[in-house]
């Protein structure tokens, strides 16, 4: 984009000017990096101010009735703060002339049809990190003042002194695991830990720590495994661990007065179990593309082409270390399984049976195995039938389902994890991948998968959310195309999403409260919605919002929604691969059935979107070739 004369930016200020522009009343934000912290720092600023918060995204595919009729929406006061959250778009003359509008006209309108905004209403203009310097795109943003936050200089957290919040929970147990007193007590608190725990000497209860101890604990721990964690990365660490910590505070045959007269009692259970939850909170947070992220010099020298922006990316994502398979997991993976009343926890190993974390963790598996005959190993995935996997899924689901076909199981309205799981195979690799994704569902993480096509992404994700929630009835795709608008895709979240999120809620209430009447846990379904293909849009702002901020235009969603995105991988091999399949004699009709989209038509993921990207890999060329040798052709 060439640069704006010096003529016209004078222009710009001779407007301000004659206008009498309170230059005070906007200020434009920025970060070093993405995940600093923008937008809750914007909103925690015009709260403490006492004003009005209105949170206003723009961009992607947008018209000029799109924003005046937004805008009216408003209801904008005197008294009232807009948070404009600007994210990428096509439409560069059109957003130039809204911040125009906005910034110096203080009115907007379409032909007759204005509407005029108030100049004691304060404005806050959010710029996303990527792959354009937005004051040179919008040249207007420099006549007003601005501030860059650093990850170097992280704003504090927002620590809640309620005891059963998440960041308390976490910072009570990071607390007692520095003062060495996991394996010597038992945390009480209160709406979670069973009442009946009270009864144990070992019981003490949880206390509300200070803004400061939460901080200190928390980024002491995490800056362990990640030296500049950003808030995205920090807010996923609390919630893993949360989530877990939960349910090991429920857990009977993990309580440390049982465990004190248990065999091995002289190996540090808890403890061991604690930091190896923790480990695992890294391996489930880390993204694919966090060096990518945090390389800055590598992003301003990219080409600002988007051919070289997904080369860029393909690159940096081809990091084997985040590959999610079976063969890369060389550390166990121990979680506690769902349901409050579900005492049982799973652990998933690919070690060797003399690995010292294997037999740390086989102690743990035998606990309370009294008599040798009755100790066991760890599972084997790799020799796992279609039977172990589903048993084993149904424990760690807590799920009611039989596992083959059973008529009593119909008086409760449950099919057989048989039915469920009908011609899909389950293997060590994709049940490792399901597991990975029960974890960041069960702790309220964003989930963005990232992979070539055919892999089986979708197939993957649409049979969990069937086995989580008792059939397909409540999985919802949307296919995401070039063709694909914001409006279209907000029309679908109104119409399709919203009205049967609520007929759900209504439903699952009833028979959630049926349920606890009889003492029976039950977890009310929930509405999955796949996105499926987004990065073959241009309306990539809605989604990023839709998946990361849990919103659309500003909205808040139903909280029994659970977005889950898949994009395509961009495969710079796919020409090599088609020669191979034209040397094999495979038809051209064929050909076009197996031939990936090309660069042009996908779209550089905005950062706040790349922040979650789970990378579930490429075919490698020998792949390919084998599926073509068996006539398999991947969707």
């Amino acid at each position: 984009m060439e640069k704006i004369s010096e003529e016209s930016l004078n222009n710009l200020k001779k407007e301000i000017s004659d206008l009498q522009v309170d230059l005070s009343k906007v200020e434009i934000i920025s970060s070093d990096v993405t995940g600093v912290g923008k937008s809750t720092q914007i909103k925690l600023e015009i709260e403490k101010n006492k004003k009005n918060y209105i949170y206003f995204p723009i961009g992607g595919i947008f018209s000029k009735l799109d924003i005046l009729e937004r805008l009216k929406n408003l209801y904008l006061k005197n008294n009232s703060a807009i948070h404009v959250d600007l994210y990428d778009t096509e439409e560069t003359k059109l957003m130039e002339e809204f911040l125009h509008s906005l910034l110096i006209k203080k009115s907007y309108g379409v032909n007759e049809d204005i509407i005029n905004i108030s100049k004691d209403i304060e404005i806050k203009i959010e710029i996303p990190n990527g792959y354009k310097d937005y004051f040179i795109v919008y040249p207007i943003l420099t006549l007003f003042s601005s501030k860059k936050l650093s990850i170097k200089k992280l704003s504090p957290l927002i620590v809640r002194n309620e005891i059963d919040s998440n960041i308390q929970i976490v910072s009570n147990y990071l607390k007692a695991l520095r003062n060495e007193e996991i394996d010597k007590i038992d945390l009480y608190f209160e709406k979670i830990t069973p009442s009946d725990f009270l009864r144990y000497k070992t019981a003490k209860s949880a206390k509300s720590l200070s803004q400061n101890e939460c901080e200190e604990l928390i980024f002491d721990e995490i800056r362990q495994y990640i030296d500049e964690p950003n808030y995205y990365e920090i807010e996923s660490f609390i919630k893993y661990l949360s989530n877990q910590f939960k349910k090991l505070n429920k857990n009977f045959y993990l309580c440390t007065n049982d465990l004190l007269y248990s065999r091995y009692k002289s190996f540090q259970i808890k403890t061991y179990i604690v930091k190896t939850i923790i480990k695992d909170a890294i391996y489930i947070i880390e993204g694919s593309h966090e060096k990518f992220l945090k390389n800055q010099i590598m992003i301003n020298e990219m080409i600002n082409n988007k051919n070289d922006i997904n080369l860029g990316i393909e690159n940096f994502i081809q990091n084997k270390e985040k590959l999610i398979n079976f063969s890369k997991l060389n550390f166990p993976l121990f979680f506690l399984n769902q349901g409050s009343d579900n005492q049982s926890y799973s652990i998933i190993s690919n070690l060797e049976k003399n690995d010292r974390e294997y037999l740390n963790c086989l102690k743990i598996k035998n606990i309370h195995a009294i008599r040798k005959e009755d100790q066991i190993d760890l599972p084997n995935y790799l020799i796992f039938s279609q039977i172990d996997f589903l048993n084993d899924l149904k424990d760690i689901l807590n799920l009611r389902n039989p596992v083959n076909k059973d008529e009593r199981a119909y008086e409760y309205d449950l099919l057989s994890m048989n039915e469920i799981a009908g011609d899909y195979i389950l293997t060590a690799d994709n049940y490792i991948k399901m597991n990975y994704l029960i974890l960041r569902i069960y702790s309220n993480i964003p989930i963005v998968i990232f992979g070539e096509k055919g892999i089986g992404k979708y197939s993957m994700v649409k049979k969990l959310t069937e086995f989580i929630n008792n059939g397909p009835l409540n999985t919802i795709t949307l296919e995401i195309n070039s063709d694909t608008s914001e409006k279209s895709i907000i029309d679908f979240i109104e119409k399709d999403i919203i009205t049967k999120s609520v007929s759900l809620d209504i439903e699952e209430n009833e028979k959630k409260r049926k349920y606890e009447e009889n003492y029976i846990f039950y977890d009310p379904k929930k509405i999955f919605v796949i996105l499926r293909g987004i990065n073959t849009c241009k309306s990539m702002g809605i989604i990023s919002e839709i998946i990361c901020k849990h919103s659309y235009q500003g909205k808040p969603l139903p909280s029994n929604i659970i977005f889950i995105g898949i994009c395509e991988s961009y495969v710079p091999e796919e020409e090599r691969f088609i020669e191979i399949a034209k040397k094999m004699g495979l038809e051209e009709e064929k050909l076009e059935k197996i031939r990936k989209v090309k660069y042009e038509d996908l779209y550089p993921l905005p950062f706040s979107l790349l922040n979650f990207v789970i990378n579930f890999g490429n075919f490698s060329i020998e792949d390919k070739k084998k599926c073509l040798e068996y006539g398999y052709l991947w969707k």
